[in-house]
């Protein structure tokens, strides 16, 4: 009930700071939600990894990332790769490059898409790989996407008479 009560007060005070044109939780706020990541309630870690996205602050990325390696519930750690993109760190490289190997396909796949928001080219490879790897069609679009970003797909081309898929870096 306790930890309830922290997010309604939490989701009020970020209501009246946007009302009052204020753009980003405060320090107060943001280890508040920080916090919340510890409660028992998958629920509210979520709506808390949520929040540290939108708010974009590079304070929670420690945070996140030991969400995104240790939470037990898929969600979270889902929406800690996508909260670790928007905030765009690249701090968060290794440990999204790490997330593309978890058990779940939504963590796999928002940590794709956020090291293609990143932009760092040591996803190149990694991604390059799960695309061949991949009969995930999500997981394809993903990978393709976050390659693209990295501007590397439009080096590729996929040779359409042989059989399968093979890709080739086309000279620049």
């Amino acid at each position: 009930m306790k930890c309830s009560r922290l997010v309604v007060g939490l989701v009020t005070s970020m209501l009246f700071s946007a009302a009052c044109g204020w753009s980003q939780p405060g320090g107060a706020q943001m280890r508040s939600l920080i916090k919340l990541l510890g409660s028992p309630d998958h629920k509210q870690r979520k709506e808390a990894v949520k929040m540290l996205g939108n708010a974009g602050s590079k304070e929670a990325v420690p945070a996140l990332i030991n969400t995104l390696r240790m939470d037990s519930n898929n969600g979270v750690r889902k929406e800690a790769a996508e909260a670790l993109g928007s905030i765009g760190d690249r701090k968060a490289v290794e440990p999204l490059l790490h997330a593309l190997n978890d058990q779940d396909g939504g963590v796999r796949r928002n940590a794709a898409r956020s090291l293609g928001v990143l932009g760092d080219p040591r996803a190149i490879k990694p991604l390059l790989q799960m695309l061949v790897e991949t009969e995930d069609p999500w997981m394809i679009d993903a990978c393709q996407g976050s390659l693209k970003q990295l501007g590397y797909l439009d080096r590729i081309e996929v040779r359409q008479e042989q059989p399968g898929r093979h890709y080739h870096r086309s000279p620049k």
